[in-house]
Order: C-alpha cells, then sequence, then structure tokens
C-alpha cells in the first residue's frame, strides 16, 4: 500500500509540472497569423500557436 502511495504521488508532481514544459508562450494577437514565405513542404502550426515551415523528408521536425 505504501509503494502505490509514493508511486501517486510521484505522478501527480510529475503532472503539475508538466504544465512549465514548453519554453514558450501561445501566440497572441498579430502574431498568430504571419506566415512564413517559401516553404518546400508547407505550413503548419507550432505547440505555441505559431506557424512553422514544415520539415520535409529527411529534415528534422521541431528544431
Amino acid at each position: 500500500m505504501y509503494p502505490l502511495v509514493i508511486l501517486s504521488a510521484l505522478s501527480l508532481a510529475a503532472l503539475v509540472h508538466s504544465h512549465d514544459y514548453y519554453p514558450c508562450e501561445p501566440c497572441k494577437g498579430e502574431e498568430c497569423y504571419v506566415q512564413p514565405e517559401g516553404c518546400k513542404y508547407g505550413i503548419a502550426k507550432d505547440a505555441c500557436g505559431r506557424w512553422q515551415c514544415m520539415a520535409g523528408p529527411g529534415q528534422r521536425c521541431g528544431g
């Protein structure tokens, strides 16, 4: 029973701290609509809500 309590407490702590994982704030206002130009593979929104060029075959995502 005791290990279950510890595991539950650690899981809750990890969940609370995971909210601060993203190093950016969501976009606000006009910056949400600015789209990059010249993207060979199209555009997509990142985790922060900003538009970015999509990666193509053999390219690293999220970098």
